[in-house]
């Protein structure tokens, strides 16, 4: 299976041709062109929409390892906390993230 463009990515606004891209946040590739933005009109939020959940992919897969290991120790415990705190902070920080 090939693999996805390295992120993260970014949404740039393009006025002139009324488009919405998403590309590499470095501006390296060009991932996706979103020319209109459907029944809701608001291409610029469906665009930022795509970047903060493929931005955010990797660490919340992450958050549900963490939680499974520290469901499998019962959640209590000397070997369960920092695996709690980790997986806590973690979700944390995603919660934090814009789209820029």
């Amino acid at each position: 299976m090939a693999k996805h463009t390295a992120t993260p990515w970014k949404v740039w606004d393009f006025e002139v041709a009324d488009i919405v891209s998403i590309n590499q946040q470095d501006g390296g590739s060009r991932i996706a062109d979103i020319p209109n933005g459907g029944p809701s009109g608001d291409k610029r939020a469906n665009a930022a929409h795509i970047v903060k959940c493929v931005n955010n992919h990797d660490a919340l897969v992450r958050v549900i390892r963490l939680l499974g290991q520290a469901d499998a120790l019962g959640y209590v415990g000397e070997q369960a906390a920092p695996i709690m705190e980790e997986a806590l902070s973690l979700a944390s920080d995603i919660l934090k993230r814009e789209v820029k």
